[in-house]
């Protein structure tokens, strides 16, 4: 009989974090962009995004041109054609994607026609939107570089989210928000940068906002000979900045003799918001924007040559895994198969009042439903009362120690046929290595092409406490779980691994896998990259049965985001002020298989939320379904120390478990740092 062990599929939509909803509000506007009835803004920013976020683009596009009342069918062809093409040729370059967005335009707009309409205007007005769609694609891809380029794209956008709410006031006093924010933009510019950027900013910005209006050639001179005024003044301090972009304005509607372009109440609202707001604020929003138009790095030529060494380097590495022979898994004996089953009965039916009947009498019976279990174990990963076949649930009265009995004789026997050479090949555990190492190695090669330094970061917004309690295995000197914990930049790891068994050959197995982990990460690699170098060199060792859960934890201090990233290891547990919430893997430990896909599980947490973070000697204590609830109960309570937590866990865990094994319980405190 073959074996396959299914490749878990790739995540195709993730679920949007407050940035990726802040750009999807920001789509919403720009979709409500009209340049001269045509709607470039939104489309382009929404073709930014990556395919798994695509649905941000489409709903809110979606939602910007039915408000403002354009062709929403048309755009939103547009877009499924564009990631169509980008889905199935995987292009990556920004002028490649711009022509491929262009073409879904015009194709889209053709189609349109058939009940629109064709005319001579129409089909001129389609390829210039055709044409203008791709640049500003092109430019907004730029968003985020340290550069004038990157600081011009931020205007462009800026600029189109400001034209799509400019038929909206605000609330109560009637000032138009889009002028009002655009002038208040202009003079903080003006505050923080050079005249030429100031001056800039103010045409672009004055153009932009007012593209869909006859005067917009008008506001967009107006509005530079103020940002040339302001910026004239702004040496002096902030109030000089407004004063000198309020003298710009009077010159140029004097000079322009047009008193209705600008309202008064719009101009001095930001006049006066600018006036307000502290210094200490404006300090902070003009290093936001000096940050911005920091000139790109000039990189030496020595960085050039090492650069192009390093990825002639990594095509070596990575033509040698293509060189590296893969062999196939092997069909497995059926003899193996039955000898697994047999220890599963040796070790759960003996004694039983339905041994006779189960292992003699029905035994042919008895053996299907262990190949069904064995089935949805090598489908799903594992097995629990949900995957398992009824009949065998309703005829086993062992049912749950078959369960745990049948996972662990599962593991040493893929640990045995990974030795024996029948289900997995160390050449392609090699194969693997190379690829991993070429990709790392390129990625050096960028980074030291894009002039990337690390720099020391200040204090974060928060700060992780640790509290950590361990308990060996009943009748072992020592612990088997390994733990470490680390900051790198604004990163914050916590690493537990638990070896195979218990007691000193455990404890070397785990700590050697800690280890591992610590070094990768501190080095800079990413958790994903490192768990499949590490996998794949465990895997290799000689040891036989040989291998280690790893249970990674990654806390952002900057943001609260925090990574869970768990292979073969317990459940994890996060407590806020409104839940407790659990977080498990199915992913075999590391060492066992040749290719190991985890998945990163994200969450945002705020001060005062609590992770616990326990070894399988704890999450394995408790009977049913329902098992762990009692860890949730004594994390509930508000008013204990961590370490008391910690005590009541472990021992929580000792009066429950059946079989005495290694205990490990941790508990992260995120905290917010003092201003």
């Amino acid at each position: 009989m073959n074996i396959t062990i299914p490749k878990t599929a790739e995540k195709t939509i993730i679920l949007p974090t407050r940035a990726e909803l802040l750009k999807g509000i920001m789509i919403i506007a720009m979709s409500r962009a009209n340049m001269s009835g045509m709607y470039p803004m939104g489309i382009a920013f929404a073709a930014v995004l990556p395919l798994e976020k695509a649905y941000i683009g489409l709903i809110g596009m979606t939602i910007g041109l039915a408000a403002s009342g354009a062709s929403v069918g048309k755009y939103l062809v547009a877009l499924f054609l564009y990631y169509a093409v980008i889905f199935l040729k995987k292009y990556t370059g920004e002028y490649t994607k711009a022509v491929v967005l262009g073409l879904s335009v015009l194709v889209s707009g053709a189609l349109s026609f058939t009940w629109t309409g064709i005319s001579r205007d129409s089909v001129l007005m389609l390829v210039i939107e055709a044409f203008l769609t791709g640049g500003i694609l092109v430019m907004v891809s730029t968003l985020g570089e340290k550069s004038e380029r990157g600081f011009l794209a931020t205007l462009v956008v800026a600029g189109g989210v400001l034209n799509g709410v400019s038929d909206m006031f605000i609330p109560y006093i009637n000032i138009g928000l889009a002028p009002f924010a655009a002038i208040f933009e202009i003079m903080c510019i003006c505050y923080a940068c050079e005249l030429p950027t100031a001056v800039m900013t103010g045409g672009i910005l004055g153009l932009m906002t007012y593209m869909n209006q006859p005067q917009a050639v008008l506001m967009a001179g107006m509005l530079m000979i103020a940002a040339f005024f302001s910026a004239l003044l702004s040496r002096v301090g902030k109030m000089g900045t407004a004063i000198g972009f309020l003298c710009g304005i009077t010159i140029s509607v004097l000079y322009t003799d047009n008193l209705d372009v600008l309202h008064a109440a719009e101009l001095f609202g930001a006049f006066t918001l600018f006036a307000l707001i502290p210094e200490a604020v404006h300090i902070k929003i003009s290093s936001a924007i000096l940050n911005l138009v920091t000139p790109e790095y000039e990189e030496p030529e020595i960085n050039r040559r090492v650069s192009a060494q390093l990825k002639t380097v990594a095509k070596a590495v990575c033509d040698l895994a293509d060189g590296v022979t893969f062999l196939s898994g092997k069909n497995l004996e059926s003899a193996r198969m039955r000898e697994m089953f047999d220890a599963v009965l040796a070790r759960v039916c003996k004694n039983c009042a339905l041994e006779k009947s189960c292992c003699h009498k029905n035994s042919r019976k008895t053996y299907e439903s262990m190949y069904e279990i064995w089935q949805a174990m090598e489908e799903d990963g594992y097995c629990d009362h949900t995957n398992i076949p009824l009949s065998f649930r309703q005829v086993c009265v062992r049912s749950e120690s078959f369960l745990s009995e049948f996972n662990h004789v599962y593991e040493l026997y893929k640990q045995d046929a990974l030795y024996q050479g029948e289900a997995l090949s160390g050449r392609g555990i090699i194969a693997r290595q190379y690829k991993e190492i070429s990709n790392v190695i390129r990625a050096l090669s960028h980074e030291l092409e894009a002039g990337c330094v690390e720099v020391e970061l200040g204090k974060c917004r928060f700060s992780a406490v640790i509290s950590e309690l361990q308990e060996p295995k009943r009748g072992q000197a020592v612990c088997g779980d390994s733990l470490v914990h680390f900051e790198r930049g604004n990163k914050y790891f916590v690493i537990l691994c638990d070896g195979m068994g218990s007691g000193e050959a455990a404890l070397s197995e785990s700590r050697l896998t800690a280890k591992l982990f610590e070094e990768f990460l501190k080095a800079g690699f990413a958790k994903e990259t490192a768990v499949k170098m590490i996998n794949s060199a465990l895997a290799l060792k000689a040891d036989k049965e040989s291998f280690s859960t790893v249970d990674i934890l990654e806390i952002d201090l900057e943001t609260g985001i925090t990574d869970f990233l768990k292979i073969g290891s317990a459940q994890s547990f996060i407590k806020t002020k409104s839940e407790i919430a659990v977080i498990s893997s199915k992913a075999a430990p590391v060492g066992i298989l040749e290719n190991v896909e985890a998945e990163v599980e994200a969450r945002e947490l705020k001060s005062g939320d609590i992770i616990l973070m326990v070894s399988d000697g704890i999450s394995e204590a408790g009977d049913g379904v329902l098992k762990n609830e009692w860890i949730k109960k004594i994390l509930s309570f508000d008013n204990r120390r961590d370490e008391e937590i910690c005590r009541l866990i472990i021992s929580g865990a000792k009066a429950r478990m059946k079989f005495s094994d290694d205990m490990t319980c941790v508990i992260i405190r995120i905290k917010r740092n003092r201003e």
